[in-house]
């Protein structure tokens, strides 16, 4: 139903079309079907992507993950024509919606490439169901972002469009290998714009003597984990992991809201290291750089009132340490020394010393 000219979507299902210009020419259509079909697509907009194969054919399962949300998908057809490349995939049971997206890159007789993204759905999760008219606006953001992301890969062998005796060196590809929205935010403001990889690495498994050891430790393996596959060859694999340490004790993710309650409780008034391990992989020749960051957190003193409000939020489930220094925590916190990107996730910094231990610049990673 969601190709070109086929039957009208069932009722009780909205539907969707969005076109994005890409470019001109053959080679155009080359690099956006390859990047479409490895699933580089999708990674370059932000989603975490687990498939079952490298490359989308019917069948392929995928799990697309945006922080605690899940979409599993199985691809339904695909199409490789001389001037169309593209595939569809359904909805799976736990997808927030139901219904079927495909994604087409199309060149035109006027030679210009388009990606269009087509869709029929209606909400499957009680809170998509709740949001009404808003849901469909924001599925037609998502749309128009996979476009904007597949124009930044394909113009990537190119520095932005130069060609001929005056293209700039490509830029090295890389990646994330975290699930994380603010590390991947780090480095989008820094002019990086990484594929999102996740590791799957289960950290409840992983120990070491001490917090530092830890966070390295844990670093380490997700980096490791990313660059033995295929979807990570020739690329530059970033893990990053974070701990706090209190009473020299590592803190990662607190278990429920009744450790994060009292976590904040035995944290208030009182002083923590946030410490980040930070591991590089370069896929193409095997080397590998590492270290930790360390930045002191000094919190403040809030009232159990407002703990359990915070707690509430749900917000610090999902951080190490439960607390973010660029969310709802952060009037919580009264001052920090040290780097203050190490404590949303990444530092800089450090990642710019890795990558120099390594011999590429920073610099060679700018795309944005």
């Amino acid at each position: 139903m969601t190709k070109a000219g086929g039957p009208p979507p069932p009722p009780g299902f909205r539907s969707l079309r969005v076109r994005v210009p890409l470019g001109a020419g053959p080679e155009v259509l080359a690099r956006a079907g390859e990047a479409l079909t490895n699933w580089s697509m999708h990674r370059a907009t932000g989603l975490g992507v687990s498939p079952t194969a490298p490359k989308a054919a019917p069948g392929v399962r995928v799990a697309l993950r945006l922080g605690p949300l899940r979409a599993p998908c199985e691809v339904v057809w695909t199409v490789r024509e001389q001037t169309r490349i593209g595939f569809a995939y359904g909805t799976l049971a736990g997808h927030p919606e139901c219904g079927e997206e495909a994604f087409v890159v199309e060149r035109l007789a006027s030679g210009s490439v388009t990606l269009t993204v087509r869709a029929f759905s209606r909400p499957a999760a009680w809170y998509l169901r709740a949001l009404g008219p808003v849901g469909h606006w924001g599925q037609r953001a998502v749309a128009r972002a996979y476009g904007r992301a597949l124009r930044r890969l394909v113009a990537r062998p190119t520095m932005g469009g130069m060609t001929g005796a005056a293209s700039a060196t490509p830029a090295r590809r890389l990646v994330l290998a975290s699930a994380s929205p603010a590390r991947l935010g780090l480095l989008r403001q820094a002019g990086m714009d990484p594929e999102v990889i996740v590791s799957g690495v289960d950290e409840e498994a992983l120990s070491a003597p001490t917090p530092t050891e830890l966070a390295l430790v844990l670093a380490r393996a997700k980096a490791a984990a990313v660059a033995e596959r295929p979807e990570a060859a020739d690329a530059l694999v970033v893990g990053c992991d974070s701990v706090l340490e209190l009473d020299g004790r590592p803190l990662g993710k607190p278990a429920d809201a009744e450790d994060a309650m009292n976590r904040w409780k035995s944290m208030r008034g009182r002083s923590g290291v946030l410490l980040t391990g930070h591991c590089v992989v370069d896929t193409t020749t095997g080397g590998e750089a590492f270290g930790t960051a360390a930045t002191t957190v000094h919190f403040g003193e809030p009232t159990d009132a407002e703990i359990a409000a915070y707690v509430a939020s749900g917000e610090p489930l999902h951080v190490a340490g439960a607390f973010t220094l660029d969310g709802r925590s952060a009037p919580f916190i009264d001052r920090i020394e040290g780097d203050h990107g190490n404590v949303i996730g990444l530092s800089l910094p450090l990642l710019r010393r890795l990558l120099a231990e390594l011999g590429t610049p920073v610099t060679a990673l700018w795309t944005l």
